[in-house]
């Protein structure tokens, strides 16, 4: 039984990793889309349509807007609830942002 229960957990880890590692792909992507538009403009996109994104949410809940006249690109983890990963423009890196 406990063979059941250790494959079982491998499975449930392996496909929350395999959602991690696509989740921060997509948002890579997005952050790729948005920092192309600010080159190519000199500003950030006001919404996700004007870079070309489209309006609809992608599976990880990836979310674009300017907040107080800063980019704000989130999505939210795979691994645990009500918590994020928020993309740095200034540095070009995702931030961990726990509950």
């Amino acid at each position: 039984i406990l063979g059941l229960w250790l494959g079982t957990l491998l499975i449930v880890l392996g496909a929350h990793w395999h959602y991690a590692v696509d989740a921060r792909q997509v948002a890579d992507d997005y952050a790729r889309v948005i920092e192309k538009y600010k080159m190519d403009h000199g500003v950030y996109p006001p919404d996700m349509r004007a870079a070309g994104l489209g309006t609809k949410r992608s599976r990880y809940m990836l979310s674009y807007m300017m907040y107080e006249g800063k980019p704000s690109l989130v999505y939210a983890t795979t691994f645990t609830i009500f918590e994020t990963y928020y993309y740095d423009f200034e540095h070009r890196v995702w931030v961990y942002q726990p509950d």
